[in-house]
């Protein structure tokens, strides 16, 4: 099966609505729902074409026995759609619309050595500036980028790193 974002953005929505951004328990009890479908065991059976869906809907409830009962709905109606498969990608799309609901947003930041705590400051204020949310950063090193950082937001990339530079330069001269 396929995967398509706004299928899965989509059941997250409805999720979100019908529970809100209530409780970290069910953001965990949706991520270990995601976990059993990503396990190559689990996902063998509960995927399997000849099984009913019913059946799927019992074995994940079965696997996940103290899960609420919103939980426990959504996934038979996932399973009766045959949708089991989207769970990650649905957990993914559903902390993203937690994250909106509290203003906040989370960053990839990918820079070429560690950042200074008056970088970061720098770096949040940008990223509140131009998003009007607090950002929640995941930092990652890179010494390939020579210097300077690329950032990851929503649906933004902004490459201000040497390398980025370099190869738009490249890009410019070979046109």
């Amino acid at each position: 099966m396929r995967y398509s974002p706004t299928v899965a953005y989509r059941y997250a929505k409805a999720l979100f609505l019908a529970a809100g951004p209530q409780s970290d328990e069910l953001v965990r009890t949706l991520s270990v729902a995601a976990k059993l479908v990503e396990n190559p065991t689990v996902r063998e059976v509960i995927l399997d074409p000849t099984l009913s869906r019913k059946k799927a809907s019992q074995i994940m409830s079965k696997l996940l026995p103290e899960a609420p009962e919103i939980i426990v709905r959504f996934i038979e109606i996932l399973a009766e759609k045959r949708r089991l498969a989207y769970l990650p990608y649905i957990l993914e799309s559903y902390r993203a619309l937690i994250a909106e609901a509290k203003r906040e947003i989370e960053v990839d930041v990918e820079t070429a050595i560690e950042l200074s705590s008056v970088e970061y400051r720098i770096l949040r204020k940008f990223i509140f500036n131009k998003t009007g949310m607090e950002p929640s950063f995941k930092i990652r090193t890179n010494p390939r980028l020579i210097a300077g950082m690329i950032l990851r937001f929503g649906d933004r990339v902004v490459d201000m790193s040497i390398s980025g530079r370099l190869k738009r330069i490249k890009q410019g001269i070979g046109s």
